[in-house]
């Protein structure tokens, strides 16, 4: 069976196109296109097989190739490597055997001297080295939807504190200049009109966690690819139209003219080529 790679490189090089002209058409760097070609999808804190998907099919949308099935060809060639990357233990030899008996002896004697130390700490000795915490259960799963949403309005909460801050910081330097002059009117109202005229037909995407997002045009070309860090922000405007794949929904919060219409998905949803709408949520 021919790998997936080995085919894109085949095509590439029978329309006698440089990997260099692919990563410049593409916007993906050559070390991916070299990755892709050589079937290197090592999977690592970086890229996932989301994204391998994506550039996969844009690869094969450029050679004008059968998209779907180079993607299902992917997703089989994954799951078997995945199924065939065993490693077998190594049977225990006379020394391994005789090194894990002392081993053993060494770590019961560890254990021991710990138990008996804590006991120690715990019954004996009666002073408070340290504070006292108290003894959490796990969070039952009809919870976390409630915890959940009580994460999504503190941020809001927060966002919206931040925003009024601006306002009168704004308004305060407004109403200063005003004085000065002693010739002009107040209107403390200018900037707020102003700031909200800035967040007209725009959607604006924050990041609660470090998550990986990628967007594209109508083009199918990408926009942005990048992880995103804690309270890191991107915002395009409505007509755009952009496509957002991402790894974990429920890190990303969507505001569309200034007003917070929530989160893209849940926590840890993996979300492939969305366009956001106002009547999406």
């Amino acid at each position: 069976m021919e790998l997936v790679g080995q085919y894109l490189k085949k095509n590439r090089q029978s329309k006698k196109l440089g990997i260099k002209k692919i990563s410049k058409e593409l916007n993906i760097s050559e070390q991916i296109i070299e990755s892709i070609e050589n079937n290197d999808f090592t999977e690592d804190t970086r890229i996932g097989n989301v994204y391998w998907i994506g550039y996969i099919r844009s690869y094969a949308k450029l050679l004008k190739l059968n998209e779907k099935e180079l993607i299902d060809q992917f997703k089989v060639q994954i799951s078997f490597k995945e199924k065939t990357n065993i490693v077998i233990p190594k049977p225990i030899g006379k020394f391994e055997f005789l090194n894990f008996f002392l081993n053993y002896r060494l770590i019961s004697a560890i254990s021991i001297i710990t138990l008996s130390t804590a006991f120690y700490m715990m019954f004996i000795d009666n002073k408070d080295y340290s504070l006292n915490y108290a003894i959490i259960s796990d969070v039952p799963e009809n919870l976390q939807s409630e915890i959940e949403e009580f994460e999504f309005e503190t941020v809001l909460l927060e966002m919206k504190e931040e925003r009024n801050a601006k306002y009168l910081d704004e308004s305060t330097n407004i109403l200063l200049k005003t004085i000065n002059k002693s010739s002009v009117s107040l209107n403390a109202s200018v900037p707020l009109e102003n700031e909200e005229e800035n967040f007209k037909n725009k959607v604006l995407i924050k990041s609660l966690d470090p998550t990986w997002i990628q967007l594209r045009n109508n083009e199918d070309e990408i926009v942005i690819n990048k992880l995103m860090k804690k309270n890191d922000e991107y915002s395009y405007f409505l007509n755009d139209q952009y496509s957002i794949t991402t790894g974990n929904a429920g890190n990303l919060i969507i505001i569309i003219d200034g007003e917070v219409q929530g989160k893209l998905g849940k926590k840890g949803e993996v979300i492939e080529s969305i366009i956001i709408t106002p009547d999406l949520f």
